[in-house]
């Protein structure tokens, strides 16, 4: 009997240590599935919050793009807006306004005046009045024939050597100043010409 005490000890024993056995995996299996559980919705969490800063972030991106596309439309239109009012006030404006704005504008951005202009024509037809020594022309003249022009000695790759001895026609002070002078008479019978079209 006292083997049957000892066995039924031994088997109370044993089912008190199973059962308790038992009971620790229910509560690791609780345990890890809570802990599963919590850590799922903490990466849900995380989630939808990523989720929400990247949509901020693509409407701050879009409500900036807006902006600086409603800013170029609205310089575009101010833009468009200038040149109508610019074009209206063109057609409004005579011919006489028109030659005159044009004449204006062209004398500011040109370099010499034709104020300017016709004043240094003045002023040489003024230096040309002045008499002029005949003596000094011949001695100008006889240094030009002492100062001839000497070459340097040329040599072609396909003819050789090269006679450089060429003649050079010389003008005269007096064919200088006729060629000036008609130069300057041609000039200024082409701007009054020009002068005259645009009227």
């Amino acid at each position: 009997m006292e083997v049957l005490n000892i066995l039924s000890n031994q088997t109370a024993i044993f089912s008190i240590l199973f059962i308790m056995l038992f009971i620790n995996f229910g509560c690791i299996i609780f345990l890890v599935l809570k802990e599963k559980q919590d850590d799922q919705l903490e990466i849900n969490d995380l989630l939808e919050n990523n989720e929400d800063r990247l949509i901020k972030n693509k409407i701050e991106e879009l409500e900036e793009i807006e902006a600086v596309q409603d800013k170029q439309l609205e310089e575009n239109k101010r833009e468009v807006e200038e040149m109508l009012m610019k074009m209206q006030k063109d057609l409004e404006a005579t011919p006489e306004e028109v030659v005159n704005t044009f004449e204006n504008e062209q004398e500011e951005k040109s370099i010499i005046s034709y104020q300017e202009l016709l004043d240094s024509v003045n002023k040489k037809q003024e230096i040309k009045t002045t008499p002029i020594k005949i003596e000094e022309e011949k001695i100008d003249i006889e240094e030009n024939e002492e100062k001839e022009f000497k070459g340097t000695e040329f040599i072609s790759p396909i003819f050789g050597r090269m006679d450089n001895k060429k003649h050079y026609s010389t003008i005269t002070k007096e064919e200088k100043d006729v060629d000036v002078s008609r130069k300057n008479d041609d000039f200024l019978q082409a701007l009054k010409d020009f002068r005259k079209s645009l009227d």
